[in-house]
């Protein structure tokens, strides 16, 4: 019998080196595993795109290329993707074995609901029609009409790369139409299964079938899983799965051992002619056992790390070693650069806890458990990563987990020139520290929102703050400011609570007829987040923003911006906020520069809106009004709620001449705020130059809103 894949002597060699297979080290997702780290990766990485994509729906196009082997489960991989994805549909459409009408149903359907992924399989096939790629073209772009959660994979396995598998579309009527619908970085490939995949996918298929049989399986001789290996006609998962299953039902109900002789019936000849075949080489192979393992099974970590630690009271947070995919070994430094800059930028927000460089190192070079990670450090979230490199250019993969429950909160890649490796290293660790703080600080508001009243400490009732305060509107300001209350009087010194009260007065003073005690009450808090928030960054900014628009002191405001960022440069709330204060002030390419900086770091922050207001205050002050308009919007699609968007859109559209756009965006600032006056939307336009708030009013009276 030939081996497959493998010659004889490595097969051996490989079977025997193991002595214990832990099933999780091996999962990609849910029941989809691969032996290989770099096919791991790879689908780790499109499992975590497609994730975000649903997660996080924006005004884009989220569809997938999948180029698989045949065998390879590629099917059984994107399922699993959306198996793993709480209210997420799947919808399979195979192209080859649909007409015309049913396609279109298919389609038609797909997209009638919440976030789905719909895989297209085959989609090649046909090659002669052109209606696939005319059905296929109006739901391709339906991301942009619907805002996201859809999310369309297509898939094939015809040719032997993926570029030949594109090349097969592009050949077909409107192919290459459907193809520019893909983003490149979304073009995925799986790789064909090698020997170590078929052991794992029998094992991992033995045990399902001990589950259903209410047996156990806790070892497979090693002579079985030879044999699993390197049969032929075990070519892909489904032959692997139904073989396996078969393999326990033969087994003895009393022993938890899965023995070579449990995979034939009696007297097989199939059984003897592999026997003759394999020995003696495989002969060390009888009577040895692999051992496999399940989650929470036996411990594993750093030596004496066996005792689960208890979590901070505040979020924590474990960087693993990043994985060098690059294929050179001296490539390992840059990797390990990259951690230890995002660990050192991590410790300087206050507010996150952060695991040391040497235990997060100490899981460096072996498969990871983030859940078990989790238990061993005391922390509730993991960032894990990987590095490539490709010709001249480099790409990191990062992704943020909840290690409570594994479950992926943000992904992203970061794609860079290696024109100088050092500035790649330190533009790449700003742009992981800056984009974790915001993701972290949404997922513990999401945590705090499910806690018990009755439980809540001075963090939670922060937490439960944050939301409401964010909206940037009175009546949500005296919601935030009950919960504030009650987390000052547990914790006096709080200084990120009383940056939160400073900005609410403030919100409540600008828009309550700037009212002399809510002056006084927002300088109180933001003086006193100033003087006790030294080390907190996110507290130096907001205070400061506070001092900027109650005081007009832009002196003091400067000054704990310029705190804030030596704390943390890459602090996205700094930079929006500080982009404000930088165009009132009559800074306008300064506030613009900070203002991109903020949203590059930060493009999903749900405070997003505050570095689109200060682009639309510095281009509005510098006279660009088309680029004030753009910016405006902007604003407004990230807090539609938000009256001051709405006035810098509508006076930006009466400085273009484009009053009947500029009166409609009236219109709908006057929803928002039926009392609204010229006089009172300029007075939150803390321009220093009064020519430029007269020219606001100007604009505003145009455009039709009363004086």
């Amino acid at each position: 019998m030939a081996l497959v894949e493998s010659s004889r002597d490595e097969l051996v060699a490989l079977v025997g080196g193991l002595s214990s297979v832990r099933m999780d080290d091996y999962a990609v997702v849910g029941s989809y595993m691969r032996f290989g780290e770099r096919v791991r990766e790879q689908l780790k990485d499109a499992r975590l795109r497609i994730a975000e994509a649903c997660a996080q729906p924006a005004k884009r196009r989220d569809n997938h290329l999948l180029w698989a082997a045949p065998g390879s489960g590629k099917t059984y991989f994107v399922e699993q993707v959306a198996a793993s994805l709480p209210d997420v549909a799947y919808v399979e459409l195979n192209l080859a074995k649909l007409t015309e009408a049913g396609f279109r149903e298919g389609l038609a359907a797909a997209i009638a609901g919440g976030p789905t992924i719909c895989l297209i399989d085959e989609v090649d096939a046909k090659s002669g029609e052109p209606w696939p790629c005319e059905a296929l073209m109006p739901v391709l772009d339906v991301n942009l009409e619907r805002g996201g959660g859809i999310v369309f994979v297509l898939a094939g396995s015809s040719g032997s790369t993926i570029e030949e598998f594109k090349a097969r579309i592009r050949a077909r009527p409107k192919g290459t139409d459907v193809l520019s619908r893909v983003p490149e970085a979304n073009g995925w490939e799986i790789a064909p299964m090698d020997a170590g995949d078929r052991i794992l996918v029998a094992l991992s298929q033995m045990l399902n079938a001990a589950g259903e049989l209410d047996r156990s399986v806790a070892a497979v001789e090693k002579l079985a899983l030879h044999y699993l290996a390197a049969a032929p006609h075990l070519a892909n998962a489904r032959q692997l799965r139904e073989f396996a299953v078969r393999a326990v039902e033969r087994g003895s109900a009393s022993s938890d051992r899965i023995r070579y002789d449990d995979l034939f019936d009696s007297g097989d000849p199939e059984n003897k002619r592999y026997w003759a075949s394999v020995m003696p080489d495989a002969e060390p192979l009888v009577n040895s056992f692999v051992h496999i393992w399940e989650d929470g099974t036996r411990p594993r970590g750093p030596t004496g790390m066996r005792t689960p630690l208890a979590l901070p009271d505040k979020p924590s947070i474990a960087v693993l070693p990043f994985t060098n995919l690059t294929g050179d070994p001296d490539q390992d430094y840059f990797a390990d650069g990259i951690v230890e800059d995002i660990i050192t930028g991590l410790s300087r927000i206050k507010w996150i806890f952060v695991i040391g460089r040497n235990s997060s190192f100490a899981y460096k070079g072996r498969p990871t458990d983030v859940k078990e990670v989790g238990r061993q450090l005391g922390i509730r979230y993991v960032l894990e990563g990987s590095v490539r490199k490709s010709a001249n250019r480099f790409r990191i993969g990062a992704q943020l987990i909840d290690a409570s429950s594994g479950t992926h909160i943000w992904a992203d890649r970061y794609d860079r020139a290696l024109d100088d490796i050092f500035a790649v290293q330190d533009e790449l660790t700003i742009s992981v520290v800056g984009v974790i703080e915001p993701t972290l600080r949404q997922a513990e508001i999401e945590r705090a929102k499910r806690k018990r009243p009755d439980s809540l400490d001075a963090y939670d009732l922060y937490l439960q703050a944050l939301p409401l305060a964010f909206t940037a509107m009175p009546e949500n300001a005296d919601r935030a400011l009950a919960l504030l209350g009650r987390a000052i009087e547990l914790e006096p010194d709080y200084a990120a609570a009383h940056a939160i009260v400073a900005w609410c007065h403030e919100q409540r003073y600008l828009r309550g007829g700037l009212q002399e005690e809510t002056k006084r009450v927002a300088i109180h808090h933001a003086r006193r987040a100033i003087a006790e928030g030294g080390d907190d960054a996110a507290a130096l900014a907001t205070a400061a923003f506070v001092v900027a628009v109650v005081e007009s002191d832009f002196a003091t405001a400067t000054d704990a911006f310029d705190r804030s960022f030596a704390l943390s440069p890459s602090s996205a709330l700094a930079l929006g906020f500080s982009s404000i204060v930088r165009a009132w002030n009559g800074d306008f390419e300064t506030a613009v520069e900070q203002a991109g900086r903020s949203i590059r770091l930060s493009p999903l922050d749900p405070l997003l809106y505050l570095p689109y207001v200060g682009l639309a205050y510095a281009h509005f002050g510098a006279g660009r009004f088309e680029d004030a308009a753009i910016a405006a919007g902007r604003a407004s699609q990230s807090n539609p709620e938000f009256t001051m968007p709405h006035v810098l859109h509508a006076a930006a559209l009466a400085s273009l001449g484009r009053e009947p756009e500029a009166m409609a965006e009236v219109d709908r600032l006057r929803e928002l705020d039926p009392q609204l006056t010229v006089g009172a939307a300029t007075r939150s336009a803390r321009y220093v130059d009064a020519a430029r708030i007269a020219e606001l009013g100007d604009a505003l009276l145009r455009a039709g809103l009363p004086g």
